[in-house]
């Protein structure tokens, strides 16, 4: 079975998103200081889903790639969820993801092809769920509030 791992551009003062929960800066100056070392390098890095391209370092191209290739499952909040609009049905990493929610959203409830798994009981059974989806694979949990 594999590992639960968790990482995110953070602040140092703990902040992982703008002030509107998305990755504007915070100081509202134009810049993207949380995100910045996404599109700041000389190396790309296309993410698993293939609906954009990242310009870091080779280092952060790196680690992000091998970050991906071990991913096998994404545990997320229903916040998270949300607040990215699904992802509209396919997340940037294009691994299953497990929502941990008090409702499930009815739209995505039993829709073909859907990547997501809602679990209403709690973060233990979101892990343990997503332990069983990842199989020898990395769960990632991608959420500030998971």
């Amino acid at each position: 079975m594999g590992k639960v791992v968790t990482g995110f551009s953070m602040s140092v003062d703990g902040f992982v998103a703008g002030p509107n929960d998305g990755p504007e800066n915070s100081l509202g100056d134009g810049g993207d200081r949380l995100f910045k070392w996404y599109f700041s390098g000389d190396a790309t890095h296309e993410v698993p889903s293939g609906n954009h391209t990242f310009r870091m370092s080779k280092d952060g191209a790196d680690m992000v790639q091998e970050a991906s290739q071990l991913a096998g499952v994404l545990v997320t909040s229903r916040r998270t969820f949300d607040i990215a609009r699904a992802w509209g049905g396919k997340h940037p990493m294009n691994v299953p993801i497990v929502v941990v929610t008090h409702e499930v959203p009815q739209e995505w409830a039993n829709k073909p092809g859907s990547p997501f798994t809602f679990v209403t009981d709690d973060v233990i059974r979101a892990i343990e769920k997503a332990k069983q989806i990842a199989g020898d694979k990395t769960v990632v949990v991608g959420a500030p509030s998971v």
